[in-house]
């Protein structure tokens, strides 16, 4: 533990910003607590359009008037007005209101990118990507406890505090940091490789986000148990998974991940009891806290490697695609009805099989002699 608290001390606006701006998405616009609570039977398809305006303000160029703090305060104060009201607001301000909130929120993610490229060391990514990681399950870990008893009014506070906060920092990250270079414009010979780098993230993603829409619904009945179990172990993992991709490899991590991804897909086609769910759950949570740093450090690694920046936020981008996709033929299944269980299993299985494949066309990017303890 000592180890991340250096780092938190080294580096606090870089963690607080990917933090903030994770956990509040998570909490709200993709699936997240927050908004099943305020919108009801409206939560899955306003996740989705949600998840649309990430992809698209994470795969967008960053503009010159978004290195201007006044910029983000404006916006900042336009869309927490909306999601204030959010419970008074027609549908289709629901759909504004959602959809400017993931822009926002993206856009902080999108530029963050951009910074850590030049500033975070090599040996010590993955333990960054990590600590902010951590942070925002720890939020959605609260935040998950507490719903059931807060009023809409105050549920809508968790958003609104986690956007305040991503911004702020993202504004003093600004302030303090020189403007990134941004290369998307210089032509690479070593383009090449990059298209089959964001279709295996993809891959990977719709496995998550078929996972993540598609099982879950099935942990209903032991929702008593799920209120505090779900998440824990996920903090514990993340700390795990940091270390092991500065020390033993992106791959490492992959490999881990999918390992145990691979043993809750298969108790979950036990019948469900409350070993099962403790099971399925501690596998999931532990497999995607894995899957999940990695995927970060990947994109993050791949865009030092070809000496272009944009790659990164891009890479993020295809992975919310992916998610959205797979929650999206999540959600079709659903309406088709009960005992489609052991499909969710196996369709979620069949993208990260050949994605575990396609891995070996890739280059380990934490490169010898990198993987040390910082």
């Amino acid at each position: 533990m000592g180890d991340y608290l250096k780092l938190a001390g080294a580096y606090p606006v870089h963690i607080l910003t990917l933090g903030f701006a994770y956990g509040a998405t998570i909490v709200f616009t993709f699936f997240g607590p927050v908004l099943i609570v305020t919108a009801g039977e409206l939560a899955p398809a306003l996740s989705l359009i949600a998840v649309v305006f990430h992809v698209l303000a994470f795969y967008l160029p960053v503009s010159g008037f978004e290195y201007k703090p006044a910029y983000w305060i404006g916006l900042a104060v336009l869309v927490l007005g909306l999601v204030t009201a959010f419970t008074l607001l027609p549908v289709p301000g629901l759909v504004a209101a959602t959809g400017l909130y993931a822009w926002l929120i993206g856009r902080v993610g999108c530029l963050w990118t951009y910074f850590v490229l030049e500033t975070i060391p090599v040996p010590c990514k993955g333990r960054v990507v990590a600590s902010s990681l951590f942070l925002a399950f720890l939020v959605l870990y609260f935040v998950n406890m507490s719903v059931p008893v807060l009023s809409r009014a105050a549920a809508l506070a968790v958003p609104c505090l986690m956007a305040a906060g991503a911004v702020l920092c993202c504004c003093k990250m600004v302030l303090q940091g020189k403007r990134p270079m941004d290369r998307n414009s210089v032509a690479q010979s070593a383009d090449a490789p990059v298209p089959p780098y964001f279709s295996f993230l993809l891959l990977v993603y719709v496995s998550g986000g078929f996972s993540y829409a598609g099982i879950y619904p099935y942990f209903e009945p032991f929702a008593h148990i799920d209120r505090y179990y779900n998440v824990l172990f996920y903090l514990f993992a993340m700390l795990a998974a940091g270390r092991v991709l500065d020390t033993l490899g992106r791959k490492t991590a992959f490999v881990t991940g999918v390992g145990f991804l691979s043993v809750s897909f298969a108790v979950f086609l036990l019948p469900s009891t409350t070993v099962s769910y403790l099971m399925t759950q501690t596998f999931l949570q532990a497999g995607w806290a894995f899957v999940n740093a990695f995927g970060w450090s990947f994109s993050w690694d791949m865009a030092a490697r070809y000496q272009q920046p944009h790659l990164f936020s891009r890479g993020i981008a295809a992975m919310l695609l992916g998610a959205a996709m797979g929650a999206f033929l999540a959600e079709i299944f659903r309406n088709l009805g009960e005992g489609y269980k052991a499909a969710y299993s196996l369709l979620t299985f069949v993208p990260l099989a050949f994605s575990f494949i396609w891995l070996r066309r890739f280059p380990e990017t934490l490169e010898k002699g990198q993987g040390q303890p910082n």
